[in-house]
């Protein structure tokens, strides 16, 4: 993928969040979609999980309560890391699961007043499973994710971009998302 075309995202200002269920999709197309921009960086919020050395809780783990707390702590994270790179001139891309309305509401208050666009990448069960199962044993989570899945679709479907890729690849996923994200995925107009 080269440089993406004057029409789409050309990394100026703002921020994408590119959001879905594990095996969505999110960390290929992110790096996929950074490269075709001049100046971007990709702020992994599974990376920032990973700092976490001793009392970490996954997503799925008890005590729920902490598990919640954790995760919106990645997503705080991750967004002011994002407002950092923004303001040393680089397009930040998010790649981390937006859970829910709530998350969603609370980072864009953490990225405001930037312009922020939301894709949630939302293959089927099936294709996600898949893609869950190439991915590094070390990468692969081992829970049950057709009730996040729901509660994504619940509650995010009709906010930013709602993109259905069981049919495409990476490459292509990520040329739509450069093409079209400015006129279908904007949550905060900054």
């Amino acid at each position: 993928m080269t440089t993406a075309p004057a029409s789409s995202i050309d990394g100026s200002r703002g921020c994408l969040i590119l959001s879905g269920v594990p095996g969505a999709g999110k960390s290929t197309v992110s790096a996929l979609v950074a490269r075709a921009l001049p100046r971007c960086a990709v702020v992994n919020a599974d990376a920032l999980a990973m700092m976490v050395r001793s009392g970490w809780v996954g997503p799925a783990d008890e005590p729920a309560d902490e598990a919640r707390a954790q995760l919106v702590l990645r997503a705080r994270g991750a967004c002011l890391l994002a407002g950092s790179f923004s303001e040393a001139g680089f397009f930040p891309v998010i790649d981390h699961v937006v859970a829910d309305a709530a998350m969603l509401d609370a980072m864009l208050g953490w990225l405001a007043p930037s312009p922020v666009w939301l894709v949630t990448l939302a293959p089927d069960l099936t294709t996600s499973a898949r893609r869950n199962e190439e991915r590094p044993v070390e990468e692969q989570i081992d829970y049950d994710i057709s009730g996040l899945d729901a509660r994504i679709r619940e509650e995010l479907r009709d906010r930013g971009w709602y993109f259905d890729t069981s049919a495409l690849d990476a490459a292509a996923t990520a040329r739509r998302i450069l093409d079209e994200v400015p006129r279908r995925a904007v949550v905060l107009r900054g």
